[in-house]
């Protein structure tokens, strides 16, 4: 089964149908592209990541894909050993206002793996595993006698209730290795050890993963959000290579969906008495929305950023432990000082987050007028 590859439904607004001719339904139908390029990420660029709670020693790999109306993400897990055991994940959304038009059939599902083909497949029973991320569907299934797990879930967003496959979905299956016996319990503990986008076990799975080899290279802080016209702090996460001079950012959003994107290091450092280090970001988002602007660096793990989306709303963030002060507020210079305590945004990320930067505005009797003359002459 291709990453994206089943029909789905856009529904269009009214002023859009009076527009159009008259005749046309409010729903139109499109296949969703199977031949969309597949690029292979890092697990820190997946918005599907499978974390094993108990290590089994396959290794992980991710793809995505993209078209028009979809992303998909992919995990693919194998061994050493063969064909079993191995994994085959996908995690998968529409744009705005599309909705796909039937569920996962499981049964379906395990007749089209091109491992079933020529074999001998026995379908077992059927039960749902509680999660973080949901109630997961899980179809037992044996092939040449190898224990193999098919599972499914449907992830409904916003005004998707009335459709039958929802915006979102998860599948794939999970196969042991040859002779294991598989238990319910089992069966639960690869489920659970699943995360998709902001929808669940997104934390602890980050955790584990950060532990496993090839990721102790990486440092995953916390990232907390002002966005001007979201009420409320937004939650995601900031990765940091090991480098130091690039990364990725992620947070969801409210209603769904996320905004991922990449912050890149254009000068300063810690050491010495010069700048300390500061550069560039921008996101964009599952919605059509994107950001972008500056951030600088208090420390190897904290810092903050500050810019503006393409309608001239104010987003600003603050990476790493949101009370960690700065170690040497003077270093950072009056640009980055001005942006960020004249940034019209919520009371809540002024006193919440930048509290000391503001300190250190007043320190330089740098009021906000002075800032706002400050920047126009830079």
């Amino acid at each position: 089964m291709n990453l994206i590859s089943r029909t789905a439904t856009k529904h269009v607004g009214y002023a859009m149908v009076l527009a159009a001719v008259s005749v046309l339904s409010a729903c139109q139908t499109t296949q969703t592209s199977g031949s969309a390029a597949v690029t292979a990420i890092a697990a820190q660029d997946s918005e599907l990541l499978y974390a094993p709670i108990q290590p089994d020693n396959l290794k992980i790999t991710y793809r995505r894909s993209e078209t028009s109306s979809a992303t998909a993400f992919r995990a693919v897990g194998r061994s050493d050993n063969g064909l079993f055991p191995h994994l085959v994940f996908t995690y998968r959304y529409l744009a705005p206002n599309w909705h796909w038009n039937q569920p996962i059939d499981l049964k379906e599902y395990v007749k089209e793996l091109k491992l079933a083909e020529n074999r001998n497949v026995q379908i077992g029973k059927h039960r749902g595993v509680r999660t973080e991320v949901g109630l997961i569907s899980v179809l037992r299934f044996t092939v040449d006698g190898v224990s193999c797990s098919a599972m499914e879930l449907e992830l409904r967003g916003s005004g998707s209730q009335t459709h039958d496959g929802g915006s979102a979905q998860f599948f794939g299956h999970y196969c042991w290795a040859p002779g294991a016996t598989v238990s319910d319990e089992d069966e639960a503990t690869v489920a659970k050890s699943v995360a998709m986008g902001n929808y669940g076990g997104w934390e602890s799975a980050v955790a584990r993963i950060q532990q496993s080899p090839g990721q102790a290279n990486e440092k995953n802080l916390a990232l907390t959000v002002a966005w001007q016209n979201y009420r409320d702090a937004l939650s995601g996460r900031m990765v940091l290579t090991s480098s130091g001079a690039h990364g990725r950012i992620w947070f969801p959003l409210p209603a769904g969906g996320n905004c991922s994107g990449d912050w890149k290091n254009v000068g300063g450092k810690f050491a010495g008495d010069g700048p300390l280090p500061s550069g560039t970001w921008s996101v964009l988002c599952t919605n059509g929305r994107s950001a972008q602007g500056d951030y600088a660096a208090f420390s190897p793990d904290s810092g903050t950023g500050i810019g503006k989306d393409a309608e001239d709303n104010t987003i600003a963030f603050r990476f790493g432990d949101a009370g960690t002060a700065i170690s040497a507020p003077d270093r950072i210079d009056n640009k980055m000082v001005c942006r960020i305590t004249g940034a019209e945004i919520s009371a809540w990320y002024e006193g919440n987050l930048l509290a000391d930067i503001v300190k250190a505005a007043q320190n330089r009797n740098l009021s906000r007028q002075q800032c706002s003359e400050y920047l126009a002459a830079t």
